[in-house]
C-alpha cells in the first residue's frame, strides 16, 4: 500500500478553510504503479487535479495473482486540510 494519505493542500487555497476527502479510483501495474486515476467522489471541485496528481505518485508492492505480477483495481480516500 502506499505511505501517503493526506494529499498537499493547494495553495491557491490556503486562507478559504476547505477540507475535503476525495475517493480516487485506479489501477495498479504489475510493476507497482498507480495509473489512469479517476475522482468519484469529492465535495470541492478545486481538490480534483490535485488529487489525481497525489495519486499518480502511488507506489505498491505488485499485485500478484498465483504468484505472478497482473493489474489489479483500487480505490484510496485522500484527504486534504489546511
Amino acid at each position: 500500500m502506499c505511505d501517503e494519505l493526506r494529499g498537499a493542500y493547494p495553495k491557491n487555497l490556503k486562507g478559504r478553510g476547505l477540507s475535503d476527502r476525495v475517493r480516487v479510483e485506479y489501477a495498479i501495474t504489475p510493476e507497482g504503479r498507480a495509473v489512469n486515476p479517476k475522482v468519484v467522489q469529492i465535495e470541492h471541485q478545486e481538490f480534483m487535479v490535485p488529487a489525481i496528481i497525489h495519486a499518480a505518485k502511488f507506489r505498491f508492492n505488485p499485485p500478484t495473482l498465483k504468484g505472478k505480477p497482473v493489474y489489479a483495481e483500487e480505490f484510496y480516500v485522500i484527504e486534504f486540510s489546511e
